[in-house]
């Protein structure tokens, strides 16, 4: 995805983002698409125009309008929603090249706002990462949680431009103010840590954050006690599965898993033994709760009931879906391991799901 990073500060880097064309404009990338699916003209008369106009050399919205079957207000808002398209292809894309060329003269401005933009690239950025199952999100942190996620000084956008809800702009303003390695981070997060994690990756990937491995900070064993004991302190905010690094469709395996790497986490050969003495109660005390937490979810119908208090019925029936749909995507990319966590999590919600039952059966027998 940092392909795609670099695309969005390629378009902010030379001038205002609405002085960009896409060339050749055939095909789905055409303004003759856009218009067509738009319904605001009729598909054969948006091809009788756009043949028209292609063999006079004439820009097909200027074609429209001086047909009379669009006003330069209607042509203008059918081109802002080509460039979110184009744009949001971009940042989907995981393969080929795209090219940036500046033009001392555009025909014509889309009127996009630069606040557009990041509107449309937040929203991408977002949306890929909530696809990725828990366990992919926790390697993520697992990969950079000893470093430090730091804002970035001259960012593409001003900060206050993000767009982000209450809780995230908060998040963003006091736990990722610097100092912290994600690790501490996640301990203070004002959201759960999938949530965290998103928000965290998105900020890098679009440019207003960085990672680095070291700070020159004298105070950084006062932000340790700090974050251990405000964690300490927030304990409550935690449910079981995120105490255990899970997501709350995990199952026994995972659950034995983050159980294991959250009693790790909080072993006191972690911390500098200077600082041990201002921390060691609410070591205690997290990792009481962490017991606590894997003794009611190692049990399968105390998980169950637990469950339910977490997660509403909906959400249950369309994680299932989803587990079902991503487990066939791997299943095509021969990811064998991940479509059997799929397929776990969703007879852990729905024990009598057939389609999980007999992909898994299916999967044991060729396995031999």
């Amino acid at each position: 995805m940092q392909a795609a990073g670099k695309t969005f500060h390629l378009l902010l880097e030379h001038g205002e983002p609405s002085d960009v064309q896409v060339v050749p404009q055939t095909g789905t990338y055409s303004l003759a698409t856009v218009v067509a699916q738009s319904g605001a003209v009729e598909p054969a008369m948006v091809a009788q125009v756009n043949d028209l106009s292609r063999s006079h050399g004439v820009d097909l919205g200027n074609a429209l309008v001086t047909a009379g079957l669009l006003t330069e207000d209607e042509v203008a808002k059918l081109r802002k929603t080509r460039v979110a398209f184009l744009l949001r292809k971009m940042l989907e894309a995981e393969s080929g090249a795209f090219f940036y060329t500046p033009l001392e003269y555009v025909p014509y401005s889309t009127g996009v706002d630069a606040g557009g933009l990041l509107r449309a690239a937040w929203k991408v950025a977002t949306a890929r990462l909530r696809t990725l199952n828990p366990s992919e999100l926790g390697e993520r942190r697992q990969e950079l949680r000893n470093n430090y996620p730091v804002q970035v000084e001259d960012p593409p956008y001003p900060p206050e431009a993000i767009p982000l809800d209450h809780r995230e702009r908060r998040f963003f303003d006091q736990c990722l103010e610097g100092g912290r390695r994600l690790w501490e981070v996640m301990t203070v997060s004002n959201l759960n840590k999938s949530h965290s994690t998103v928000v965290t990756l998105a900020l890098w990937e679009l440019g207003f954050l960085r990672f680095q491995s070291e700070l020159e900070r004298t105070h950084h064993d006062e932000e340790i006690v700090v974050a251990v004991n405000t964690r300490a302190a927030l304990i409550d905010r935690e449910t079981d599965f995120e105490l255990l690094h899970c997501h709350w469709s995990a199952y026994r395996v995972p659950i034995e898993r983050g159980y294991l790497r959250a009693m790790n986490e909080l072993a006191d050969d972690n911390f500098p033994p200077r600082i041990l003495p201002r921390i060691r109660d609410a070591l205690v005390a997290l990792r009481g709760e962490v017991q606590r937490a894997y003794d009611n979810l190692q049990d399968d119908a105390r998980r169950r009931v637990y469950r339910a208090q977490v997660a509403d019925k909906l959400m249950v029936v369309n994680s299932a879906d989803l587990f079902l749909k991503q487990a066939d995507m791997c299943l095509m990319r021969d990811e064998i391991e991940t479509v059997v966590d799929y397929y776990h999590r969703v007879i852990e919600m729905d024990p009598s799901n057939r389609t999980a039952r007999i992909g898994l059966a299916k999967l044991r027998a060729n396995r031999g």
